[in-house]
């Protein structure tokens, strides 16, 4: 079974107006060839919305990935609320997973400062049964104030991990509150909570792989690792190879950000890197089946279905 423990649902009138405008800078920015035209922001909403988790169920079965975990992004503190409210959003994702026949797995995703904050997560894992809470620190919180304690006693009461945005981010995000000194703090304040590290680090893989080896309850997505898969497998093969020494590979869970990802790598070229590093044979590097097994599907069934 593989198990993609990243991904995202997303509708234009989701996200606040200025976040599509900052995607349609970055893309252009990144453009490797000035003669290409500048990409506008239709043509980005148009490649990236999912209205009906269609998109992502068809990317899927491409990939032959049975379950997806969707996570919510709400960025509306920082970047003005967007059309559609985030109690709605929630509501929606529940209801395309229900129709999804269990490939969709849902986690809730609130800003820890909204005031209904405790109430929204709540009804989510009940109501909904919202399987872990998503948060993006990045949109300006520093989790390690303890007003935000009630967030983790939680998900604690309800037995879910949290997953964490890690590192950098795009345009007024701030990578200081997704440095693995926040993760630290999280994993020595929080013992028995399952934390989860978003993107390896972002930015902070070693780190964040050593903090790994010290922290017994912190695991780790492999999602958006597709820029190093594509531009230096070797690098890349190294890169999982350091995770899975320090975290050990029982503690690295497979994910894309699809759809953010897409424009790098597709999701069945993704898997197919995972399944190649069984045949890198290197005197550095070389994986055993069973690990890239763990990774692709068997740490994250271990996780939620415990």
């Amino acid at each position: 079974m593989i198990i993609d423990f990243h991904t995202h649902i997303l509708e234009p009138s989701w996200l606040p107006e200025q976040w599509w405008s900052l995607l349609t800078r970055y893309h252009n920015s990144r453009r490797l060839n000035s003669l290409i035209p500048d990409i506008d922001t239709a043509t980005i909403i148009e490649r990236l919305c999912d209205q009906d988790g269609n998109k992502l169920l068809g990317a899927m079965e491409d990939a032959k990935i049975d379950k997806s975990i969707v996570l919510p992004l709400d960025w509306g503190l920082l970047l003005g609320e967007p059309p559609v409210s985030i109690e709605e959003q929630h509501l929606r994702i529940a209801e395309i997973s229900e129709k999804s026949n269990g490939k969709i797995v849902p986690f809730v995703g609130i800003d820890p400062r909204r005031g209904n904050a405790i109430e929204l997560i709540k009804s989510c894992l009940e109501d909904y049964k919202m399987q872990g809470i998503k948060l993006y620190p990045a949109a300006g919180y520093d989790l390690r104030n303890e007003t935000f304690g009630p967030i983790f006693a939680t998900a604690l009461e309800y037995n879910v991990p949290v997953l964490l945005h890690t590192g950098y981010a795009l345009g007024p995000f701030l990578g200081e509150y997704g440095e693995p000194a926040v993760v630290d703090y999280l994993c020595a304040t929080y013992p028995d909570l399952i934390i989860i590290a978003a993107h390896l680090g972002a930015g902070y893989l070693e780190q964040l792989c050593w903090l790994g080896y010290a922290k017994s309850n912190l695991y780790a997505d492999c999602s958006m690792m597709q820029v190093r898969a594509r531009q230096n497998y070797s690098e890349f093969a190294r890169n999982i190879r350091l995770a899975c020494d320090l975290f050990g590979s029982r503690r690295i869970l497979f994910g894309t950000d699809w759809p953010f990802s897409q424009s790098i790598m597709p999701n069945d070229e993704y898997v197919k890197a995972f399944k190649k590093l069984a045949s890198v044979y290197d005197t550095h590097v070389n994986f055993a089946s069973y690990e890239l097994n763990q990774i692709l599907g068997q740490n994250a069934i271990n996780l939620l279905y415990h």
